[in-house]
C-alpha cells in the first residue's frame, strides 16, 4: 500500500521542503508499521494540505466588520498575526495561522473560553481538535512560542493564553513584556518549524483524534520513533515522553 495522501503528493511534485516531506513520510510510515494507517493518512492529508495553503493567508481577512470594544485590540492583535505569517510564511501550515486568527473572530478575544465550544467559528470548517492539537504543539518548541508571543506581546500588551482544558484567551499580564524574538537565524528558524511539525502530529496522534481502544500504551512504547524520527530528543520532548508514559492508555 502506498504512504501518500493527494496533498502530500502535491507537496512532493512542487519539491517541497525535504525535512517537512520526511517527516509527514516518516509519520505514514509510522503509522502503517503499527496498523493504523488510515488514521495516518487522515492527519497527514489535513496538514500536508495545511502547507499548501499556508502562503495564501491573509491574516487582514480576518479584520472586524464592526466596531466594539475589542474592534482596536484585533486590529492589533492581526498586525501581529501577519508579521508573524511574514517571518515563518509556509514553513508552518495553514492551520497554524488560521487557529491564531480565530482568537479575532471571537467576539470577546479576552474572554477564557473552550475551544470546542467554539468550533462553528473555526476558519475553514476546520474541527477543534486541529485547532487544539496546534496549540498544545506550539509551547513545546520553545523558540517559536517565544517568538510568537513575543510579537502578539508587543502588539496588544497581552499574550496568546491556552490550557489543558481546551480553553484559549488573549491574557492581560499588566507587568509583564515578552521580549524573546527568534532572531533572523535561518538554522533555527528551520530546526524550529520542523519540530512544531513532529510535535503537532504527535498531539493528534495522542490526544485528538479519536485514538482506537488499546493503542494508547503502543503510542507511549513508540513516542520515541514518531517524534525523533532517528534524531537525538531534546530536552523537552523527554519531558513530553517522561510525562506520557505516565498517562493511562
Amino acid at each position: 500500500m502506498s504512504h501518500t495522501t493527494p496533498s502530500f503528493a502535491a507537496l512532493q511534485q512542487l519539491g517541497f521542503y525535504p525535512d517537512i516531506l520526511a517527516s509527514l513520510q516518516g509519520f505514514m510510515e509510522f503509522m502503517h508499521s503499527k496498523g493504523y494507517c488510515s488514521l495516518g493518512k487522515e492527519i497527514t492529508e489535513i496538514y500536508a494540505g495545511g502547507y499548501l495553503t499556508a502562503k495564501a493567508f491573509r491574516a487582514e481577512e480576518f479584520l472586524p466588520m464592526h466596531e466594539d470594544e475589542f474592534s482596536g485590540l484585533k486590529r492589533q492583535y492581526l498586525e501581529a498575526l501577519a508579521a508573524i505569517h511574514n517571518r515563518f510564511g509556509d514553513r508552518l501550515p495553514r492551520q497554524f495561522y488560521d487557529t491564531l486568527a480565530f482568537m479575532a473572530i471571537r467576539h470577546d478575544p479576552t474572554k477564557e473560553e473552550r475551544i470546542p465550544d467554539l468550533e462553528h467559528l473555526l476558519p475553514g470548517q476546520m474541527k477543534w481538535q486541529t485547532a487544539d492539537a496546534g496549540l498544545h504543539a506550539m509551547p513545546l518548541c520553545s523558540r517559536l512560542y517565544l517568538d510568537v508571543q513575543t510579537e502578539i506581546n508587543k502588539a496588544t500588551g497581552r499574550v496568546l493564553g491556552h490550557g489543558c482544558g481546551c480553553s484559549c484567551s488573549m491574557a492581560a499580564m499588566p507587568t509583564c513584556i515578552v521580549s524573546a524574538a527568534m532572531g533572523d537565524s535561518t538554522e533555527i528558524l528551520l530546526e524550529e518549524t520542523e519540530s512544531f511539525l513532529r510535535h503537532l502530529l504527535g498531539q493528534c496522534f495522542l490526544l485528538h483524534f479519536g485514538l482506537p481502544q488499546g493503542m494508547g500504551a503502543s503510542v507511549k512504547m513508540n513516542l520515541h520513533d514518531l517524534l525523533g524520527l532517528g534524531r537525538e530528543l531534546s530536552m523537552t520532548e523527554r519531558l513530553v515522553l517522561k510525562i506520557s508514559a505516565h498517562t493511562p492508555a
